[in-house]
């Protein structure tokens, strides 16, 4: 399964593990891969060469498949996935493609992300060099722009059956569909309304379309037959860790389960010494445990480089953690406060002695909400926003926050009886036997609310017992301006170096 790049990458993760596990259960042997720099695999997307480098990972994952027994190969593609599939069909002697909502031409396709994106003043690039592109946080470089842009399938070969999964409110790929006529491959179109529920929201948002899934179930069921041995039953392709450098360092990451509900977290640790301390990254928005932008990626490895044990980890209904009835995950879910405990309490038990807890926005309110029976030893929350409570709609947008914060049939943050729980929670946080940090954008709506509404002061740097309160001079609410991370890598090393890590 290739999956698709940028934003689409988090609004489509959810659909894609559907997609993968009702694979699975029809009899089929299902690989999720991600490509070098993106996702949890090593590298960056701003390496030299990536595209080409996303090609030869295909290819390696084909080859690693056929080592397990297996004898028919389908390449399933979303969006630019889609795209790569069909370029690489022939290469890896696949059976079948499905080309998911297909990008039909890598030019137009570079022009859509270079509407949508932005790019950074050049004094502040930190990667990328003179051209780089961010989008939510994801990072495109010229060359790769350059790259995607000549990608096509004017020069695709192979004799593949190929189903084209289209949606009926967007062009056809009539014209998309005529070159590929050319190509040998056994052609079979479908438009199949559902796509925009995960395609055109926000990571909050995005649900799984049942139907498109369905179909693709459909369609590669006679191909189920002719898999070989599976190998969810051979546990052939099981790896315990990945080896790979970063930042000059060598690294190693597995797979970890934690908690009585097994929850699932890529655990980062630095190769030649024994880790300092142990830095969790709890899920942001509804994104899964690589973080907005790949932000909890790269801050992990970062300080795993200089000597931590970092774990990236999935509560219920999230990424790739249990379901348990959960699914799909949404900030400020009361049960991921249980989850909280379980990890906290899951790595206690296993002997890890210093625990930090990261959150960002959502995560940072779900390790705060009962943070005076965590199992840790300092907490790091970006952008609180203290304000919510259990049951409050969730709005992806901050003018969207803003307008219902002030619907004059809400006044959320003029409402007193809001004012005094919010109060006697702070009053909890300050009274931590661990040190909490808040880190605020500017003018962040979270504190925002502590002055206005709390009447606290609140000027740079300001401590209150337990607690200290800290402004970032430049990095945004999701952390989407990649090349203002650092802040956020220096606002966790601070309280690790405070706390005699």
């Amino acid at each position: 399964m290739l999956p698709p790049i940028g934003y689409e990458y988090w609004t489509t993760h959810r659909a894609l593990r559907d997609l993968a596990e009702q694979l699975a259960r029809s009899g089929h042997s299902v690989l999720r891969i991600d490509y070098r720099g993106t996702g949890d695999s090593s590298g960056d997307k701003w390496d030299a060469g990536i595209l080409s480098q996303w090609k030869r990972d295909i290819q390696l994952s084909a080859l690693e498949l056929r080592k397990t027994g297996v004898t028919s190969i389908a390449l399933v593609g979303l969006r630019i996935g889609a795209l790569l599939a069909l370029n690489l069909a022939q290469e890896v002697d696949a059976n079948a493609v499905v080309a998911w909502i297909p990008v039909t031409a890598g030019r137009r396709y570079v022009k859509e992300l270079q509407l949508l994106s932005s790019q950074a003043p050049e004094d502040s690039l930190t990667v990328g060099g003179s051209g780089t592109r961010f989008l939510a946080g994801c990072v495109f470089t010229s060359e790769l722009l350059a790259e995607l842009s000549a990608l096509s399938v004017d020069a695709v070969q192979t004799t593949a059956r190929a189903l084209i999964l289209d949606r009926p409110d967007k062009p056809s790929s009539k014209d998309f569909m005529e070159k590929l006529k050319g190509s040998g491959a056994l052609l079979e179109q479908q438009a199949i309304e559902g796509a925009d529920q995960m395609l055109d929201v926000p990571t909050e948002y995005a649900t799984t379309p049942t139907a498109h899934l369905n179909a693709i179930v459909d369609w590669l069921r006679p191909q189920a037959t002719e898999c070989g041995t599976g190998l969810l039953q051979s546990g052939k392709f099981n790896q315990d860790s990945g080896h790979f450098s970063h930042d000059g360092a060598m690294l190693t990451e597995r797979e970890v389960r934690l908690g009585k509900d097994q929850l699932v977290g890529i655990e980062c640790n630095p190769a030649s010494q024994t880790p300092r301390a142990t830095v969790v990254f709890l899920n942001t928005g509804s994104e899964p445990h690589i973080g907005p932008g790949r932000a909890w990626v790269e801050l992990g490895r970062q300080l795993a480089a200089i000597g931590y044990r970092t774990i990236r980890v999935d509560f219920q209904g999230w990424g790739e953690s249990p379901d348990n009835g959960f699914a799909p995950g949404r900030p400020y879910d009361s049960h991921a406060v249980d989850d909280a405990h379980q990890i906290a309490k899951a790595l206690t038990e296993r002997g890890d002695n210093k625990i930090i807890f990261v959150g960002l926005c959502a995560s940072a309110w779900v390790s705060l909400r009962d943070c005076q029976n965590l199992l840790i030893d300092g907490l790091i929350a970006f952008n609180p926003q203290l304000y919510w409570q259990t049951g409050d709609p969730v709005w992806a947008t901050m003018p969207e926050s803003i307008a219902w914060c002030w619907q004059d049939d809400q006044k959320v943050w003029t409402d007193p009886s809001r004012k005094a729980a919010v109060q006697q929670w702070l009053e909890k946080i300050q009274a931590s036997r661990f040190p909490i940090d808040f880190w605020f954008e500017k003018d962040d709506m979270g504190i925002r609310y502590l002055r206005e509404q709390l009447g606290m002061t609140i000027a740079g740097k300001t401590s209150f017992n337990s607690l200290t309160i800290n402004e970032l001079e430049k990095l945004d609410h999701a952390m989407h301006r990649q090349w203002h991370r650092s802040e956020a890598l220096n606002a966790i090393r601070s309280l690790l170096e405070r706390t005699g890590n």
